[in-house]
């Protein structure tokens, strides 16, 4: 796909989404824990391809790409384990990595479509997309949270932490809707309508797998400028993903349910994608990747 048709596909899952949780409100609740599920594993492989750039230049060996792959995985162990030791913490320092990666893939790809890379609407939408929710869904987001950390379920989603997401995000989207244009001002309205009105793991899900996900592989696929790219990501990617199943199981073992562990999992997973995402991807605007790391 083009990377016009992957934003508007993108664009189209979550405004989907956003429908059917206007029309049908308990259908959409309902299907919250399996879409999250759905969406785990179905965005999993945007970061499983991190294996192709680890294995770039410079590992020129196979036991220095083994040991890049063991430090990945001993860096997403050890998120976990600091979520496990220190729950408050450990989350918080997750999810504000998740909105500085967030921010800086929805920089990245608009500049990739050819917009000038709006740093106030991708903050929008990043923070948006974490904040919102426990501002407009206290009681949906504790059940999960709160299996997770119950005094960060506590601090935020008590009235001055609610209020102070909300007055956040709503704040970021204000100043995104007056210094963005077009496109980009579109897309923070119809992300903070989403956060807003749909059920957080739908609002999640859709806006994981179906826009963060997709527009992450779709700067790959350009960037490596193969015709076949964008099976020669994914097919590299099964392996990776298949591992990263198996690091969502062994999280659903310590927490309170699927939903807990999914979302732990993907934070995780976030901490060394995120790592390789700035140092590889998005080193001089990602322009040495195809001759270096892809096409290595």
């Amino acid at each position: 796909m083009s990377v016009p048709a992957v934003r508007t596909a993108s664009t189209g899952v979550v405004g989907g989404a956003l429908v059917l949780s206007l029309l049908a409100p308990g259908l959409a609740s309902d299907a919250g824990p399996a879409l999250l599920i759905a969406a785990a594993v179905a965005g999993l492989p945007h970061g499983a391809a991190d294996a192709l750039l680890l294995n770039g230049k410079g590992a020129t060996s196979i036991a220095r790409r083994a040991a890049r792959l063991i430090g990945y995985a001993t860096l997403a162990i050890l998120a976990v384990a600091l979520v496990l030791a220190f729950p408050g913490p450990g989350l918080a320092v997750l999810l504000v990595l998740s909105v500085a990666h967030f921010a800086e893939g929805e920089i990245a790809f608009d500049r990739l479509a050819g917009g000038p890379g709006s740093r106030p609407a991708a903050l929008s939408i990043a923070t948006s997309i974490v904040a919102l929710p426990p501002a407009a869904h206290p009681e949906q987001v504790r059940a999960v949270l709160a299996s997770l950390s119950p005094g960060l379920a506590s601090l935020v989603l008590g009235g001055p932490g609610r209020l102070l997401l909300g007055s956040l995000a709503a704040g970021l989207a204000g100043w995104a809707l007056l210094r963005a244009r077009g496109r980009a001002r579109s897309e923070v309205a119809l992300v903070a309508a989403l956060a807003l009105l749909a059920p957080p793991l739908v609002a999640f899900a859709a806006w994981f797998a179906g826009w963060h996900a997709v527009r992450h592989l779709s700067r790959l696929v350009v960037l490596d400028g193969r015709q076949d790219a964008a099976r020669h990501l994914l097919r590299a990617a099964a392996l990776p993903t298949l591992g990263g199943v198996a690091l969502l199981l062994a999280v659903a073992l310590f927490s309170g349910g699927p939903a807990p562990a999914v979302l732990l999992g993907l934070l995780a997973l976030t901490a060394p994608h995120a790592v390789v995402v700035a140092h590889v991807v998005g080193r001089s605007g990602g322009t040495q990747i195809a001759a270096d790391t892809l096409a290595g």
